[in-house]
């Protein structure tokens, strides 16, 4: 793997993190804690946190 490419991965996985941890703040609020739509936001951002780990990882070889 290249070294930039690992840190385009980790860079988009974070992205991702960061708009999921938005998305549940917003659904949260915009909803009125809506229950199952705060639950499934609150999955994704948990999900794309991990992702976000497992490509730090991987940019510096951790296995």
């Amino acid at each position: 793997m290249e070294p930039f490419t690992a840190w385009i991965d980790f860079q988009e996985e974070m992205l991702k993190l960061q708009r999921a941890q938005i998305d549940v703040a917003a659904k949260a609020v915009d909803v009125g804690l809506d229950a199952p739509a705060t639950h499934q936001a609150a999955a994704y951002a948990t999900d794309a946190g991990v992702k976000a780990w497992q490509s730090w990882f991987r940019l510096w070889g951790i296995k």
